[in-house]
């Protein structure tokens, strides 16, 4: 009997250390997972390192809750380091925890890395999807970690309707943002470094709406405010000053808040090959209407490698991000599925005289869905084809977009007889959109309009074709009158809208 007692004792003691010590373990993932929190807008090589320790720990534990928290923080890292494959594999395994399901705001946080995946690899369509069920997902949900998610998606919403041109909507969803943010603040959030980013949108919004004052007042708003968060990163608001001085052709000013982003984003660890290679093109471009070729060619040169770089990453990445989509709405049509059967089985149980009725009606609806699954599978393998075919067109523009935007503009400056017949060959559509809207444009017409599209400005349009800038304002008049432009439209932003 003592030696029971004594056996049952150690056992008790073994349970006691083992339960101690996981709870011990968990506090250490929590720990680890603030860190990397800590250090998400300060350096993202950091944050991934501690978000791939508690992982293993995790792992360790086997701990599924901690599993899929650290995945998912993992997979955010990985976007921001320009490897959307490796982010999507994280993102599913995320997923496939047991503990995943049932907790809303982990399933919030992995729509949110899946929307800026799919945004970067082009399925800006699923991003607004992803972004949108966010916030159907939290809409009851008051933490602070679910504000922020609100908060982030809101103003996704609005920059995806900013980059498709839909002022208004972008707008709307900057407002509603920005409504948000008082929220936020009266529960003692510090939300600079998101109003900052908000700012910039907004800012970023009105510049390209010519309404230039306002868009400085709020880019200077959202640079003044990132200032009172001096670890913080500041690339997006150095990029969109620069993109003020920009419109303005204030040009060295614009190269210099360009340099002053690209070195921000290597300070803090942040590689986004697509955000860098827009910031080299911007920057070449300013350098050349500068008259400094060496430098302008130098960083053409990076624009057009890390372009190439980010679409080899992003073709080995879609197949990932197709197959994520897939899964989850196969998934999304087996809830559906189960949610149906289990109202089936209960109105068979509690209706036991409907049985029969119950009975035709589970089969008819199972042969229903087994047909929208079907239906399903196509559409996918169609929007595969779809996008695959996509792919190769937009990749064989792009080269030959590369290859002859140099050689157009070229010949626009040496006033080349055979400049016009070259430009339409590189933008078939240009002359053809032109048309519909007036059939009676002349070739010297035409011209003039091909030099507006390619942005040069009148001066530099009297200086190639050896006239004088009255000339070419009059002829800008009559081309406004004979096109229905009104005065107040910018001409320049006219012709992108109407001739791409």
């Amino acid at each position: 009997m003592g030696y029971s007692k004594k056996n049952i004792f150690w056992i008790f003691l073994l349970i006691s250390n083992l339960l101690f010590s996981q709870k011990e373990q968990i506090k250490n993932i929590d720990a680890i997972l603030v860190l990397s929190q800590k250090y998400s807008n300060i350096n993202n090589q950091k944050s991934l390192d501690y978000a791939k320790k508690a992982s293993v720990i995790a792992e360790k534990t086997n701990n599924s809750e901690k599993k899929a928290y650290s995945y998912i923080y993992i997979a955010k890292r990985l976007v921001f380091l320009s490897k959307p494959k490796e982010s999507l594999e994280y993102v599913e395994k995320s997923i496939n925890e047991d503990y995943t399901d049932h907790d809303v705001l982990l399933r919030a946080m992995i729509k949110e890395v899946q929307a800026y995946n799919y945004n970067r690899l082009g399925f800006d369509s699923d991003a607004l999807s992803e972004y949108y069920h966010i916030l159907t997902l939290l809409k009851n949900q008051n933490t602070k970690e679910a504000f922020s998610l609100k908060f982030n998606a809101l103003v996704s919403i609005g920059h995806y309707y900013f980059v498709n041109q839909e002022y208004k909507k972008a707008f709307e969803y900057i407002n509603k943002a920005e409504k948000l943010s008082k929220e936020g603040i009266s529960l003692n959030i510090n939300m600079n470094s998101e109003l900052a980013d908000l700012y910039s949108l907004k800012g970023n919004v009105f510049l390209y709406a010519n309404k230039d004052d306002s868009a400085f007042f709020y880019i200077k708003k959202s640079f003044d405010l990132i200032q009172k968060e001096p670890e913080v990163v500041k690339y997006v608001q150095y990029s969109a000053m620069g993109d003020y001085y920009y419109k303005i052709e204030s040009r060295r000013t614009a190269i210099d808040y360009y340099l002053k982003a690209l070195e921000d984003m290597q300070s803090h660890g942040i590689y986004d090959d697509v955000y860098q290679a827009d910031i080299y093109n911007r920057i070449g471009y300013q350098y050349y209407f500068s008259g400094d070729i060496e430098n302008s060619n130098k960083y053409k040169q990076k624009y057009f490698l890390e372009t190439a770089l980010s679409l080899y990453r992003n073709n080995k990445s879609i197949e990932t991000a197709t197959h994520l989509i897939k899964n989850e709405k196969e998934k999304e049509i087996a809830k559906r599925q189960k949610r149906n059967i289990s109202i089936i089985l209960s109105i068979l149980f509690l209706l036991t005289v409907l049985l029969l009725i119950g009975i035709f009606r589970y089969k008819r609806l199972k042969k229903r869905k087994r047909k929208l699954i079907h239906e399903k599978e196509i559409q996918i393998e169609q929007k595969e084809e779809i996008i695959n075919k996509k792919e190769e067109e937009n990749l064989e523009l792009k080269q030959k977009l590369i290859f002859s935007l140099e050689e157009v503009k070229e010949m626009a400056i040496t006033n080349n007889p055979l400049f016009l017949t070259k430009f339409l060959e590189t933008y078939p559509v240009f002359q053809k959109n032109l048309i519909q809207i007036n059939p009676n444009l002349q070739n010297s017409e035409l011209t003039l309009l091909a030099y507006i599209y390619l942005d040069f400005s009148t001066k530099e349009i009297a200086d190639f074709t050896f006239k004088s800038g009255r000339t070419i304002q009059n002829r800008k008049h009559h081309l406004r009158k004979k096109l229905g432009i009104s005065s107040s439209e910018d001409l320049y932003i006219w012709i992108k809208a109407n001739c791409m």
